[in-house]
């Protein structure tokens, strides 16, 4: 007879979406264990900027997009949770810039693009005068507009280890894909997971958060829906020497309603950063192999910034799919997703800013299926949690690329 494990809930995937509901959920008295085949926070978390934003930098054509809606809100919600006031504390989580900015180069069509993104956002992009200017940006060379934005930058790696630390005991290391994982009912819904060492882990509800590996999970449960997608990039890492951070959007027409250059830098030594560069270059760099898009990176770095130089750089680049429910033409989802399927939950954030609202919706489809929360506190009750392989998190994606 195999061991079981009986919990309410079983999250499968580690990256910050299952880890917060983890947190989020325990926290309200569920019993709640999470799975992960590999690391924590590994593929899609590993590469994320960090960036917590407001939606500027969809409302880049002048309009304002379903997109900039859904997510206007965030940042507030986050930085309560940073104070220590929200629904999770997060007072341990290093965030490497209060601000996030966009800047226009000299270019007509740069400045127009600024100024068309500022205005739609009523209020929530500040335009910067000279002495306020973010040092990397207090160059006499430099003829462009600064805005400082709502928007702020967390160390990604430090989220998720602050989320692991709070809940730990309840994070095992276990490949539910794996042929004898899924145990199914004769309705289709999940009966089980089994593991090695005989081990069934049992539980009223199942979430998927696995981002791309959602799609092996999906099939490997026999369900036909719902389908995926992926939305390529192909970013560049740069190694320099160079002391100041950089934490910013390049706004351009010639890239359309997208960012045409995104910024986050990450201390690597005392003095040494990485600069991971995002935006329309990672979105068209997927049609270029590495030292193509090396090469593009550093006109791109010269055209932008051009008074800044990088002398002795190291430069890397990273592949890594955008995970994401199907749309229509292969779009951007506005929101994030959460679907109910019998008694699996199957859930994408879309972006790591919407983390939150998609941890408030899947609370409530749990509530409304009369899942109670242990009133005793005891959240081990009935578990029998036996000696499993455990998950740590992952090496940040930056160092282990310049180690």
């Amino acid at each position: 007879m195999p061991l079981r494990i009986n919990a309410d809930i079983a999250i499968i995937g580690g990256g910050i979406t299952g880890l917060w509901l983890l947190n989020t959920l325990r926290n309200k008295g569920y019993r709640v264990i999470l799975l992960e085949k590999e690391r924590l926070g590994s593929c899609q978390t590993n590469a994320s900027q960090g960036m917590i934003h407001g939606g500027i930098k969809y409302t880049l054509g002048g309009l304002l997009t379903n997109s900039s809606q859904q997510i206007a809100a965030m940042p507030a919600y986050w930085r309560a949770c940073l104070h220590g006031d929200g629904i999770l504390d997060l007072q341990d989580v290093n965030i490497l810039s209060d601000h996030y900015y966009m800047w226009s180069t000299a270019s007509p069509s740069s400045r127009l693009t600024a100024f068309l993104g500022s205005k739609v956002i009523r209020g929530r992009a500040e335009k910067l005068s000279q002495h306020q200017l973010p040092t990397a940006f207090a160059d006499a060379r430099f003829k462009g507009t600064v805005y400082r934005l709502n928007d702020l930058v967390l160390d990604v790696n430090s989220l998720i280890n602050s989320l692991y630390q709070k809940q730990k005991d309840w994070i095992f290391k276990l490949d539910p894909s794996n042929p004898r994982g899924f145990a199914l009912n004769q309705d289709g819904s999940l009966a089980g997971i089994m593991s090695e060492g005989d081990v069934c882990i049992e539980a009223k509800r199942y979430i998927f958060a696995a981002g791309e590996g959602n799609e092996k999970l999906i099939d490997s449960c026999g369900l036909k829906t719902p389908s995926m997608q992926r939305r390529p990039l192909h970013q560049v890492l740069v190694k320099h020497g160079y002391p100041h951070p950089v934490y910013a959007h390049c706004i351009d027409l010639r890239s359309g309603s997208k960012p045409r250059l995104t910024i986050t830098s990450h201390p690597f030594s005392q003095d040494s950063n990485v600069w991971n560069l995002g935006g329309e270059l990672a979105e068209s760099g997927v049609d270029r192999d590495e030292h193509e898009q090396i090469a593009y990176a550093k006109s791109e770095l010269s055209a932008t910034l051009p008074w800044i130089e990088l002398p002795n750089a190291e430069w890397k680049t990273v592949r890594i799919d955008r995970a994401e429910p199907s749309q229509s033409e292969h779009n951007r989802p506005d929101n994030h997703y959460v679907k109910s399927i019998l008694n699996i939950l199957i859930v994408w954030p879309v972006k790591l800013t919407l983390t939150p609202s998609l941890a408030e919706e899947v609370e409530a489809v749990i509530a409304a299926e009369k899942i109670e929360p242990n009133s005793n506190q005891d959240r081990s009750e009935g578990m029998n949690i036996p000696s499993l392989p455990r998950s740590s998190p992952v090496i940040p994606l930056w160092r282990s690329l310049f180690s």
